[in-house]
């Protein structure tokens, strides 16, 4: 069982969100029984206590979250609500077929109208700052380039010019105006459609708290789950925690393979970056970015490949989100004043903000996609992964970027320190590396 860190660093969307929540428990003590156990009360948590909502009876229902952060604590992503609304076209064509990849960007795409209509139901639209837009991929090479309108180019060769995503998508080939609408130095060109953006951790806080005052759902934070056991011949399923054990009669959990990246908040001035949007160099270097409202105004930015693809090891089958990646945040620093046209001042490194300034990383009621039903070959294959495939081809991919110029500017390349640690770090992964985390698989039981 992979179990949260007792410290993880600092994250601007928990910290500057001062729930309420954060450190809650509902009751002294864990509940002896529950109709249903969560295993971790975020986005999809949440949502699975908002549709009970529906169920008549409604069931007991206990969330049980390993962090004192409380319900959201794994919403230390980014905050973008950009569906894929082209750029994964070709790789889903071929795995799926063109009619089950369209299906997949349909069912990205509906996410929106239905975040929009959540927000409106329940009033909470403003508190977890919900806008839409436009988004923008910016191609800053001709490589980006190629491939961005490439996967545009054969979804309207699939699906033809009447289709509604295709219509969705427009291009900005002149780079000039594509510079213009992204604000993104050297950009060459750029694939604009909709999207939006939230505050993931008021969300799950605000679902919860509306779900909390039907008075059916018990919050246990900070305590770790450790054990879950097969279904007893009376039907009970025991999860034990580290503070007591729970009877459910379905527990829904996930299977997790742990993955590290960082994001940044810095300091910027009101309304200065107009959409949300993405640098592309290759199919692996990328930034992406967005910016949070008045009174908070914090650009949220993450990515920074140029910056990790040195540094595989840091980032690849990683849970430890107590320790931020050595460097990156001076690398976020440096982004406004390198990458940003306009940016106000002269500063080659802009302030990040002193809550949660820099950290590491760890749907709606919608009809799912054929990929995504769960069947006894997707479970079978997923607790089956090879684990070392998934290092190998990332750590490929992240060689064949750190050469090229990119990836070898002066905030890019390695300060000589780190590189001799890397070294180091890649000298141990060539013998075997560090001890993976142990995953346990747990499938749905109910």
């Amino acid at each position: 069982m992979v179990l949260p860190r007792a410290n993880p660093t600092k994250s601007y969307w928990i910290e500057a969100a001062d729930s309420p929540l954060r450190h809650l428990r509902s009751t002294e003590k864990l509940p002896e029984t529950a109709d249903v156990v969560i295993i971790g009360g975020g986005y999809s948590g949440g949502h699975h206590s908002l549709l009970a909502r529906q169920v008549h009876p409604q069931p007991w229902k206990a969330a049980i979250h390993g962090h004192s952060r409380g319900p959201g604590h794994l919403w230390r992503r980014h905050g973008s609500q950009r569906p894929h609304a082209y750029s994964r076209y070709p790789i889903w064509a071929e795995r799926f077929g063109a009619a089950t990849a369209m299906d997949l960007i349909r069912h990205e795409m509906a996410h929106l109208p239905a975040f929009e209509q959540l927000a409106a139901d329940e009033g909470i639209a403003e508190e977890i700052c919900l806008r839409f837009g436009e988004t923008f991929d910016a191609a800053m090479t001709e490589e980006a380039w190629t491939r961005l309108k490439g996967a545009l180019d054969a979804m309207r060769r699939d699906h033809g010019d009447d289709n509604e995503v295709v219509q969705a998508c427009r291009v900005i080939a002149d780079a000039a105006e594509a510079q213009d609408f992204s604000q993104m130095k050297g950009a060459l060109a750029a694939i604009v459609h909709p999207a939006g953006q939230v505050w993931p951790y008021k969300f799950v806080h605000a679902i919860l708290r509306i779900v909390l005052a039907r008075g059916n759902l018990n919050v246990q934070a900070d305590t770790p789950v450790v054990q879950v056991a097969e279904r007893d011949a009376d039907g009970w399923i025991q999860v034990r925690t580290e503070r007591g054990d729970v009877r459910a009669r379905a527990v829904f959990a996930k299977l997790v393979l742990p993955e590290k990246s960082t994001l940044a908040a810095v300091r910027a001035p009101a309304g200065f970056i107009k959409h949300t949007g993405a640098q592309h160099w290759d199919a692996t270097v990328n930034n992406y970015h967005l910016q949070l409202p008045a009174p908070y105004n914090a650009v949220i930015l993450g990515g920074g490949r140029q910056y990790l693809v040195h540094r595989p090891s840091d980032c690849v089958l990683r849970d430890d989100d107590d320790q931020l990646i050595p460097g990156a945040d001076e690398f976020f620093g440096s982004w406004p004043s390198s990458d940003v046209l306009g940016w106000p001042g002269s500063a080659t490194q802009a302030p990040l903000e002193s809550q949660g300034g820099c950290w590491p990383s760890g749907v709606a009621q919608l009809p799912l996609p054929k990929p995504f039903v769960a069947t006894q070959e997707r479970i079978d294959r997923l607790q089956s992964t090879d684990v070392e495939g998934i290092r190998t081809r990332f750590t490929s991919s992240c060689q064949q970027s750190s050469v090229k110029p990119f990836c070898n500017d002066d905030r890019s390349r390695p300060s000589r320190k780190q590189s001799s640690a890397m070294t180091s770090c890649n000298e141990s992964w060539a013998k075997g590396g560090p001890t993976v985390p142990h995953v346990e698989s747990i499938s749905l039981r109910v």
